[in-house]
């Protein structure tokens, strides 16, 4: 029987910790933390990340307020503006939306966020923690994924990743060697991907492509973390084939209310974490 991972109980306790943490910086401050959330040019789907940020904020006493800046001013004055969001006091934490148009030097831009308040773990300078084994804060969806495992199989040493992603593949494979476990990254140029699959304990897919994995790439003790979100006619579903491997599999996330719900509290989590490392 397929054990399907519930983040419930691991999701609440997160936003119980960060509300009271949160209403005391008030208490103290006179003031709800600040997050600025920016948006470079008129993306739709950077705006629904925004505004899904602000109203989950807003429950647990966090003021996301949304910077719109226009890409026609140019790379420079755009890092000036980034810069001086930055370097507001009244500013405790700082998140780069994507997408940003092309022509835009995106690792630049991240650049101009100081690490001390990059929820996103996005900046070069955090994501270079994480490989020197001292993070501050984790991305959001790997640090989520990490959780999911240490919380429910801290045990397992054998993992295989498909996304090499500066937001998933990459920091989790670090995340992951980290705690000693093997790592195998794969992607779209990887030959013979069920070979590496078939054998792993975990198999974290995040691929963009609904019912990517089917119950060929796994066996029947794999545990399988599902990353993807796709839109379709019958609502968002996950790149794993539920439907196949429910029933087959030892567990599985699902999609919805798997690593992305867990995903959508862990910003808030790395910006209490950030605020304290501040002090």
């Amino acid at each position: 029987m397929t054990r399907i991972i519930n983040v419930d109980e691991i999701v609440k306790r997160i936003k119980e910790d960060l509300t009271e943490g949160f209403s005391e910086f008030f208490s103290k401050h006179g003031r709800m933390p600040s997050l600025v959330s920016i948006i470079i040019g008129d993306s739709k789907e950077a705006a629904v990340y925004a505004n899904a940020k602000a109203r989950s904020g807003k429950r647990m006493g966090v003021d996301v307020s949304i910077k719109n800046i226009n890409p026609s001013i140019g790379q420079e004055k755009i890092e000036e503006e980034i810069r001086k969001i930055s370097w507001d006091p009244g500013v405790d934490g700082i998140i780069l939306e994507n997408p940003v148009p092309k022509g835009l030097d995106y690792i630049s831009l991240l650049s101009c966020i100081s690490p001390l308040k990059d929820v996103d773990c996005m900046t070069p300078y955090n994501q270079g923690l994480i490989a020197m084994k001292s993070p501050v804060v984790l991305p959001a969806t790997a640090g989520a994924v990490n959780q999911i495992l240490l919380e429910n199989y801290p045990e397992i040493r054998d993992v295989v990743i498909i996304n090499r992603s500066v937001v998933v593949g990459k920091p989790l494979a670090m995340i992951l060697i980290n705690r000693d476990c093997t790592v195998t990254v794969c992607h779209s140029k990887t030959l013979n991907i069920r070979e590496k699959t078939k054998n792993a304990e975990v198999v974290v897919v995040a691929v963009g492509k609904e019912n990517f994995l089917g119950a060929d790439y796994v066996n029947q003790s794999s545990v399988v973390i599902d990353v993807g979100i796709n839109s379709t006619e019958d609502g968002i579903r996950g790149d794993a084939n539920f439907a196949s491997l429910n029933g087959f599999v030892t567990a599985i996330t699902p999609v919805p209310g798997g690593v992305g719900k867990l995903t959508s509290v862990k910003i808030f989590q790395n910006l209490k974490h950030l605020m304290d490392f501040r002090k």
